[in-house]
């Protein structure tokens, strides 16, 4: 269940856009320029610190790409950087699931193993998921996912496991849909896991600044969060169709050899609820969290325990630099490029996606004058991939302009314009009308770079999720978020409190054509003399001021800073070893039970402070 956080928007001067790709332009990782040396005193250095980092993630492109944008910085970091004092070098492994999430990491230069089961394609093949998607029913979306992640894990695991033993990490860091198997296997390692996630979503801290969504009194706010929070341990207690347990998996693949965990010891979450609550918010080591303080201030939460307090960090966001990414496109990378892929029905003729959408930008500029509106649903499925198409074509007509279609994991396409097997003489002559609009007004691409992509669009349409939200805010221009499930909502209620754009509260199921159009021209309501979009809402302005600030954050480089740090004052001292052991003993002889923790929760101004 997502916590709804109170956001806050500081006023911030509008300032010029000249300087956009500023952060973009430079190389990922790269150390600031108040530590650069000479070249005779990088070349002075003769050996750097070497760590093996192991990075372990999970789900859509959107969960996947960020960690591997972390990756590659950490990656790049030994031989960009000329700090003579930290002296790092990262080997980076990147532990996700088979298929797109290996692939993102190849594009970047990353080892990685494929450990997990195709995201892809379970959202779009399992009737349950799809049902759920469709539907925008959360329950049954968290269900389905819990059911399949259960039945798969059993055998993952194993491969999990093997592949940390030959890597043999020195660090792991590990999303929030990963991080109890993570934790497993660093207790078996005895190395520290960081947890790092995108958003506002999976983190939840307990706090009075936030909203659970269950409408529940004022002093019942804490035992509800308490309740949202501890439901990440529920599929590893739930039985799969073996009969057994997650946890009971991971501790008979964990009994035997030289890193066997013994068993007076327990895992993360092993002891209930209560126990892992209070582990949550007094974590061993540091947390990353691509997050703008900008967007979202830390300071706003000025209620955490203070080891959450101390230990968790606002990065800013992680992503893959502009100048990256038009260079994979140019390459013809598939997860960049739409190359040889349709446009508008017809084969391309061989041209990189650069140059046919620069193209059909300016081919659309000459004939309305404006820029066209980009929609994009990632990896979310609502209704059907034809209803979806149709959706984004007839909003576009409605508003009298063109638009950028991306196929995302539905695989959106023109032809979807002409399916349906119930259609009517009058629905084949609507669809033949939306196909004939769709020939002339709508590019449709399988995929295209975000941040390259979405500065030179009027407006950018899609379903809310973490990293295609921070790529909307990161482009200056404004955003309609349209949720299907989850965390999309609080995105949505982001966007919408920023007055960056539209962020509707209802699901994309239940958004028409024509509210979707009458968005589409809210965001872009006034043309100036020159052509460009001016909101009469301010939405315009809004948009750039938000992506000036964020275009001078440098959240990848800012996480690198937290680990070395991190490494140097408390791995490398023995204080997280000491921590750590001290944890153990808790867990065995003062863990917190169910009851305990609702009561802390009830009647302790502040639970977490022991």
């Amino acid at each position: 269940m997502a916590l709804l956080i109170d956001r806050v928007f500081p006023e911030q001067k509008i300032e010029s856009m000249a300087n956009d790709d500023k952060r973009d332009d430079a190389a990922i990782g790269a150390a600031p320029a108040a530590l650069a040396t000479t070249t005779a005193e990088s070349s002075a250095i003769k050996e750097r610190r070497k760590m093996k980092v192991l990075i372990c993630c999970f789900g859509s492109r959107g969960d996947v790409q960020p960690f591997a944008s972390l990756g590659r910085g950490l990656q790049d970091y030994g031989s960009s950087s000329s700090n003579t004092k930290d002296m790092f070098e990262f080997d980076v492994l990147g532990m996700t699931n088979v298929n797109d999430g290996v692939s993102i990491f190849h594009s970047l230069d990353l080892k990685a193993e494929g450990v997990h089961f195709d995201m892809a394609e379970f959202l779009r093949e399992n009737p349950e998921m799809k049902k759920a998607m469709e539907t925008g029913n959360a329950i049954q979306f968290g269900m389905t996912m819990s059911k399949e992640f259960g039945n798969k894990f059993p055998k993952e695991f194993v491969q999990q496991w093997n592949v940390a033993k030959e890597f043999s990490p020195d660090i792991i860091i590990s999303s929030t849909l990963t991080f109890l198997q993570a934790s497993a296997i660093g207790q078996a390692l005895r190395i520290p896991v960081i947890h790092g996630d995108l958003g506002m979503f999976s983190f939840l801290p307990i706090s009075k600044h936030t909203n659970t969504e269950l409408h529940e009194p004022g002093w019942l706010h804490k035992p509800a969060s308490f309740v949202c929070v501890s439901g990440i341990i529920m599929p590893y207690k739930m039985k799969n169709d073996d009969g057994d347990t997650l946890y009971g998996t991971i501790r008979n693949e964990l009994s035997t050899g030289p890193h066997a965990i013994l068993e007076t010891e327990h895992l993360l979450g092993q002891d209930g609820p209560g126990q892992f609550v209070r582990e949550w918010m007094n974590p061993l080591t540091i947390g990353l969290f691509a997050i703008s303080n900008s967007v979202l201030p830390k300071s706003k939460f000025d209620d955490l325990p203070t080891l959450y307090n101390e230990r968790t960090y606002w990065t800013g966001n992680w992503y893959v630099p502009k100048s990256i990414q038009e260079d994979l496109a140019a390459k013809g990378d598939p997860n960049f490029s739409s190359s040889g892929e349709k446009k508008n029905g017809d084969k391309n003729t061989g041209k990189d996606t650069k140059e046919i959408v620069l193209e059909f930008i300016e081919s659309q500029k000459k004939m309305e004058g404006v820029p066209p509106a980009y929609i994009g649903w990632g990896s979310m499925v609502a209704v059907s991939p034809e209803h979806m198409t149709r959706t984004a074509v007839n909003s576009l007509k409605l508003a009298g302009m063109s638009g950028i279609v991306l196929g995302g994991f539905a695989k959106l396409d023109i032809g979807m314009l002409l399916k349906d097997d119930n259609e009517t003489s009058e629905d084949n002559e609507e669809r033949k009308l939306l196909y004939e609009y769709a020939k002339n007004h709508v590019l449709f691409l399988q995929s295209a770079p975000h941040d390259w992509l979405f500065p030179r669009c009027s407006v950018t349409v899609h379903h809310g999720g973490a990293g295609t939200t921070a790529a909307a805010l990161r482009s200056g221009v404004p955003t309609i978020v349209t949720p299907c499930i989850a965390d999309q909502f609080d995105n949505a209620a982001l966007i919408e409190s920023s007055g960056c754009g539209v962020g509707f509260t209802k699901p994309l199921k239940n958004i028409s054509s024509q509210e979707l159009a009458d968005s589409i021209l809210k965001c872009c309501a006034v043309v100036g003399d020159k052509g460009d979009i001016e909101s009469s809402s301010n939405m315009c302005s809004n948009s750039k001021r938000i992506a000036i600030t964020l275009g001078e954050e440098d959240g990848i480089q800012n996480a690198i800073q937290a680990i070395t740090t991190f490494v140097t004052t408390r791995l490398d001292t023995g204080e997280w070893e000491k921590e750590f052991e001290t944890r153990l003993e808790q867990r065995i002889k003062r863990p917190w039970g169910f009851l305990y923790a609702c009561y802390r929760m009830l009647f302790y101004n502040s639970p977490f402070e022991e």
